[in-house]
């Protein structure tokens, strides 16, 4: 009996450590438990059953509690490595998907008037933003002494003549190294150049052209290998709006005149003048070899300097610096903003005399030119 006994419970143990089928595991007993019962239905079946259920109870509670007998920390630890994988997928499907929300998107904007079929209308007397920034670069003829093909992008625009002189301008304001092409024609593909211009105060651009009444004119803003911002102009060109269209004045006379319209000319500094992008307009006389004076002490509207400059030639190609002033008139008023100006001549040299403003002011004023009296 004893030798049963210890030889059925040997094979009770051995029994759970061999394959068994699905349907008698789920009753809790094993293959040889079965077979055991079989044979001997009794008290030895009863012992053996408690024996082997109590070895099956213990496994259950280590796969249950363990993960198929893994320790609590390795269960953590293999939980947390999901998590890690899992969170570098999804970390991949951000930056590789769904943008972080963190990274700013750079918007390009194409100016709406990028193309010749798209120019937009400018007037006269008026002022006009613009930006070349993301422009196209358009295939243009060759057209004055501006160059065309720089690879800069650039900005159209168009007008209509009245038969009058017209002026376009960059030299108020502009971030980059501008150039200005003037076309005519009835269409875009029917342009035929008109005149160009690279600087003309700086490296910025002024142009101008005689019209025709009711004729359409296009205006190509461009750079010279450079885009950027800047402001267009377009005017009705004062007379003596440049060095060598100055007007004649005479001494002791008072000469009437303004520098709203006018364009800048970019000349070097003189004396105590500051030249800059500011408009003015110039004024010419022939010196005597005494001494002058040029002032605009009797009215003026805005902040004005005086410039005078001895030139050789016509076209004023060597300006030279003789005297230069702002806010001299010596009347002991605080704030008095206007101008008076003395300078020694040599006799038969010509003089030019350029009004213009501080800070890029601009108005209306009377020049008086006469002798400095002793």
């Amino acid at each position: 009996m004893k030798f049963q006994f210890f030889f059925y419970t040997f094979l009770s143990v051995l029994a759970n450590f061999q394959p068994v089928n699905a349907s008698v595991m789920q009753t809790g007993l094993s293959i040889v438990e079965v077979v055991v019962c079989l044979v001997d239905p009794g008290t030895f079946c009863t012992i053996i059953q408690t024996i082997n259920r109590s070895i099956f109870d213990n496994d259950g509670e280590n796969e249950s509690a363990g993960g198929n007998g893994s320790s609590d920390s390795e269960v953590e630890e293999e939980v947390k490595e999901e998590e890690g994988s899992n969170g570098d997928a999804s970390g991949g499907e951000e930056s590789g998907g769904v943008p972080d929300a963190s990274e700013e998107r750079v918007e390009v904007i194409i100016p709406s008037n990028d193309q010749c079929l798209n120019a937009k209308q400018i007037f006269l007397q008026t002022r006009i933003s613009g930006e070349t920034t993301n422009a196209s670069v358009d295939e243009i003829a060759q057209c004055g002494n501006a160059m065309s093909d720089t690879g800069s992008g650039g900005v159209w625009y168009y007008t209509v003549g009245n038969g009058a002189e017209f002026g376009a301008s960059t030299c108020a304001t502009a971030s980059f190294d501008t150039q200005i092409f003037v076309f005519s024609g009835s269409g875009c593909d029917q342009l035929e150049c008109v005149t160009s211009n690279d600087d003309s105060c700086g490296t910025q651009s002024t142009v101008t052209w005689k019209t025709n009444f009711q004729e359409k004119y296009y205006i190509y803003v461009t750079g010279f290998k450079e885009t950027g911002a800047f402001q267009l102009d377009l005017f009705e060109p004062v007379q003596n709006d440049l060095c060598k269209t100055a007007a004649i004045v005479d001494l002791g006379t008072f000469t009437q005149g303004s520098t709203t319209s006018a364009t800048t000319s970019f000349v070097e500094k003189c004396g105590n003048a500051s030249v800059g992008s500011t408009p003015g307009v110039w004024y010419r006389i022939t010196g005597n070899g005494g001494k002058l004076f040029a002032s605009t002490c009797d009215y003026t509207n805005f902040d004005t300097q005086i410039s005078v400059f001895r030139t050789s030639t016509e076209d004023c190609g060597n300006l030279i610096c003789v005297a230069g002033e702002d806010d001299s008139c010596e009347s002991g008023q605080v704030g008095d903003v206007r101008t008076r100006v003395n300078f020694e001549t040599i006799s038969g040299e010509d003089y030019r005399i350029f009004v213009h403003g501080f800070n890029a002011g601009d108005g209306d004023f009377l020049l008086d030119v006469g002798n400095v009296e002793n």
